[in-house]
């Protein structure tokens, strides 16, 4: 087989064949979601050149994918890395969860010591907010690659972050993002404790909601999950409490940054 620097496919090749033989082994369920790099209407290439050069990269680590349902029968869409972005509701930001992926990456890829981006604003320019989402390269990991239903038990989710922990990380390594949001306590707690980057790292200096990596440069930052607050707000609302509950940290990290 050729060798490819191809991001997706070396997470295809090195990662999710040993992961899913895995999960085949020991899961009852055998579905197993392929995720990495979201992309629309870019070639493979093009897609792994424009994240490697971008100056944010941003990581969402979720849970696992919610089923979806067909004639009331459950299915999955076991590649999410471009069936995601063909829906066209997805794209225009419909669902209170594509707008916690579409206003995150805009703000997280956007804040600097002078530029605030509150919620307000972001919703001000929600069409070039929605041409971003499509455009400027993220990266979204399903922790618990076998999908589930609309909740999943904490311990199902620590489970899956112990059993296949060293294949979480090794796909996070070939990401290599530089921003790490972790949707859920469970998820933080492992990325700040028992992954690659726990050595060495700077605490928020009034809080335990971001840490900083200096060796490699990456912040990793708590949030809610997005279902935990989805009904507070309705299905097709983005809370405040949600994107302030990273955005606060967020703007306190970078200058944190400048000041180094």
């Amino acid at each position: 087989m050729p060798m490819t620097n191809d991001i997706n496919s070396r997470l295809d090749n090195e990662v999710f064949r040993e992961w899913k033989q895995k999960v085949n082994k020991e899961e009852e369920d055998k579905h197993f979601t392929y995720d990495g790099l979201m992309y629309y209407q870019q070639s493979p290439d093009k897609l792994t050149k424009a994240w490697e050069t971008s100056q944010r990269r941003v990581l969402f680590l979720l849970r696992d994918q919610n089923q979806h349902r067909k004639k009331g029968e459950p299915t999955w869409n076991e590649d999410i890395r471009e069936s995601y972005l063909k829906n066209e509701d997805n794209r225009n930001l419909t669902s209170s969860f594509m707008q916690y992926l579409g206003y995150f990456l805009w703000s997280l890829s956007k804040i600097d010591v002078n530029n605030d981006w509150w919620l307000n604003e972001v919703k001000l320019h929600i069409e070039e907010v929605k041409k971003f989402f499509i455009t400027q390269p993220f990266a979204l990991i399903e922790c618990k690659k076998v999908p589930g239903d609309g909740t999943v038990d904490k311990n199902v989710v620590e489970h899956h972050l112990q059993e296949y922990g060293d294949l979480l990380q090794k796909e996070i390594r070939i990401l290599n993002p530089n921003i790490i949001v972790c949707a859920g306590g469970e998820i933080y707690e492992f990325m700040i404790h028992d992954s690659y980057l726990s050595n060495g790292l700077v605490k928020e200096e009034d809080g335990q909601n971001y840490y900083y990596s200096p060796v490699y440069d990456t912040v990793i930052i708590y949030s809610d999950h997005p279902g935990s607050q989805m009904y507070k707000g309705g299905r097709t609302h983005l809370t405040e409490d949600l994107y302030e509950g990273v955005m606060y940290h967020y703007r306190k990290f970078i200058k944190y940054k400048a000041s180094l």
